[in-house]
């Protein structure tokens, strides 16, 4: 196998289309992503508008899944490759959905937040920092993703897999960083504020989890339809 072969040279028409469909889902998810990071700060009071917009692009993503799913079932997908098209598309998906529910738990803790003290806010505000610096991490992910589902070689896509393996490690060291740090001020935090924040920290990891199964199933199909 070639590492300079273009992917794309290598599956079907219908394929093709499918694979470029797939990036709209990056696209809902960038400009989700966006939105939560207004929800986390807090100089936003009016966040539920920023919440509206993930939930559209959360059913906009569901409307595309029943789409490429319907074109899989029915259109000329080579067979050994119908498993990895189901799963890429479950996993883009379950990424909207993971940013639409933290946009819900935001929303519910602001209501809860405001009529804290000045303390609790303070500390609530420093940690919401630190989490618009982990989905940074979300983005440059799903830029990656973009490029990889882009007609690319495989030498492209294989450093832009090592990229987003290398954005999922750093999230982990700051997420472990981050619960350190929450766990030794837990004696004076409020337990919702404790559970609030230890929540979004683990979704936030969690998006990136997603993000290289993503990557791993893209390099996969290129290595198999290139061999």
């Amino acid at each position: 196998m070639s590492i300079r072969k273009k992917f794309f040279n290598f599956i079907n028409p219908t394929e093709k289309v499918i694979f470029k469909r797939i990036n709209e889902y990056s696209n809902y998810i960038i400009t989700s992503t966006n939105d939560l990071m207004k929800m986390l700060d807090c100089s936003n009071l009016e966040i539920s508008q920023y919440k509206e917009t993930i939930r559209k692009n959360e059913m906009d993503g569901d409307h595309l899944t029943f789409e490429l799913k319907n074109e899989i079932t029915n259109g000329a997908i080579t067979p050994n490759l119908m498993d990895s098209f189901n799963l890429l598309i479950d996993k883009c998906d379950d990424i909207l959905d993971r940013l639409y529910y933290m946009s819900r738990e935001i929303l519910r803790y602001q209501d809860f937040l405001l009529t804290s003290g000045q303390d609790v806010k303070e500390k609530t505000c420093q940690y919401y920092s630190k989490l618009r610096n982990m989905l940074i991490y979300n983005l440059d992910a799903q830029k990656s993703i973009m490029e990889m589902l882009e007609q690319n070689t495989i030498e492209k896509m294989v450093s832009l897999w090592s990229r987003v393996s290398g954005l999922e490690e750093e999230v982990d060291d700051l997420k472990d960083e981050l619960l350190d740090s929450l766990y030794k001020e837990a004696n004076k935090l409020h337990y919702l504020t404790f559970l609030h924040l230890a929540e979004i920290t683990h979704k936030i990891d969690d998006l990136l989890d997603t993000s290289q199964d993503i990557a791993d199933i893209l390099i996969n199909v290129a290595i198999t339809v290139t061999s």
